[in-house]
């Protein structure tokens, strides 16, 4: 039962991060308080070391330490994580992995104390951009914070912005759905927009987005269409004359929605209107929930940015019958999808992979000679496959020579195939 998890989702960013959690208590995602924050559910992405001793603090703590000189400051932390060198803090040498894990550690023990829970069910980070690199130091230094990788997601925030939509009330989605994420702050300013809609595609929905970023036409046009009214020709381009059920604003420049009045007046005309910073991670809570239920939301396809959008399936023989193994489904996280397989050679020359995009066309049929392995009897040479992905439309295969006990020794030849989707 889905009222018996307790999933934790974090809006991870380079300046101020955010977290949420969704417990039995609540029925629905809220955000940990930070209290004593201008911003109180936005947390500092920071920590700091006592100076002389071995005691860390994080986010608001950490900002208090540095000021009364307690402590030495380090930021910019997913940067460092990202470049995987040594750091020197008050002459201690220290990887970034490290570093992240004492934010996390506080991060989900905020929320576990927030939700009163004594465990996670799941966690699902939101990042910027998908960085293979950035994204296995994360996990490393999940794992170090003591939550198991079987627990662990990884969204961008186009995939939160679409949890959050489809567990929200369907009225909201009966036409297209818009989000408008403004940031304002001194040293930036930045807006992108998201347009969800969906398409029929057999017994469900293919879900989508289209993604816009909008902060150099906000910068071109401020001077002289004034903010107010570059919003809303802005709100008309992410419109597209295209039916808006809904339309929601986050970023921390529509906490007070007075400062644009046009622009307000033109979204609201006839659509519902949600403001608030908790859009991502809370996206995030219903994604772990989804990865705990496998019937919540189990009619749609997510075929956004970093989703796969083609399925990939294998003919394979079984019990003297051929039969269709499906090796990747649509819609999941690039990042996560992909696995690995063992099968016993039989009469087969060559696999053959079938690619066929969900979004419309014609499958696309892939041989992969097995020429380059060893010659033997039929049922005498066992191969591993493995999928992996290294982006949202590129695909590996390998298939490894693993031999047949102690009959036939295994070569461990390797046999390569990228196929791009």
């Amino acid at each position: 039962m889905i009222d018996n998890y307790f999933t934790v989702g974090i809006d991870l960013r380079d300046d101020f991060t955010q977290v949420g959690y969704y417990g039995y208590k609540d029925k629905e995602p809220a955000s940990v308080d930070f209290s004593g924050l201008t911003e109180r559910y936005m947390l500092p992405t920071l920590v700091s070391k006592s100076i002389g001793k071995d005691e860390w603090f994080a986010g608001d703590e950490a900002q208090k330490s540095a000021k009364l000189g307690e402590a030495v400051i380090v930021d910019g932390i997913l940067g460092l994580l990202a470049a995987g060198e040594p750091v020197r803090v008050d002459d201690y040498s220290v990887m970034p992995v490290e570093i992240m894990q004492v934010f996390l550690e506080y991060l989900i023990s905020s929320a576990m104390i927030a939700g009163e829970s004594n465990h996670v069910d799941r966690l699902t980070i939101v990042v910027d951009e998908y960085d293979i690199t950035l994204l296995e130091a994360l996990k490393a230094a999940v794992l170090m914070a003591g939550i198991s990788e079987s627990k662990v997601s990884f969204l961008c925030r186009q995939e939160a912005f679409i949890y959050y939509v489809l567990a929200s009330n369907p009225e909201l989605r009966r036409s297209d759905v818009v989000l408008f994420d403004y940031d304002n702050r001194p040293d930036k300013q930045t807006l992108d927009t998201y347009r969800f809609y969906s398409v029929n595609h057999r017994n469900g929905r293919i879900v989508m987005v289209h993604s816009e970023d909008y902060s150099k036409f906000l910068a071109d046009e401020e001077e002289s269409l004034g903010i107010d009214g570059a919003l809303r020709v802005i709100a008309e381009k992410a419109f597209d004359k295209r039916p808006v059920s809904c339309t929601f604003l986050t970023g921390c420049a529509f906490t007070d929605s007075k400062d644009y009045p046009g622009f307000i007046k033109y979204v609201c005309a006839g659509r519902k209107v949600f403001a608030g910073q908790n859009i991502y991670c809370s996206g995030a809570c219903y994604e772990g929930l989804t990865q705990l239920d496998g019937d919540f939301l189990n009619d749609y396809i997510i075929a956004c940015s970093q989703r796969i959008t083609s399925e990939i399936d294998m003919r394979v023989k079984d019990r003297g019958s051929m039969k269709i193994l499906r090796l990747v489904k649509p819609g999941i996280n690039w990042y996560s999808a992909g696995g690995s397989y063992d099968f016993i050679v039989d009469g087969a020359d060559r696999v053959e992979l079938f690619v066929s995009p969900v979004t419309g066309g014609e499958s696309t049929l892939y041989d992969i000679p097995l020429g380059e392995l060893p010659t033997r009897p039929d049922k005498a040479t066992r191969i591993r496959m493995n999928v992996y992905f290294t982006g949202d439309s590129r695909c590996h295969i390998t298939i490894e020579d693993c031999g047949f006990g102690e009959f036939f020794k295994a070569t461990h030849k390797i046999i390569s195939k990228e196929i791009t989707l």
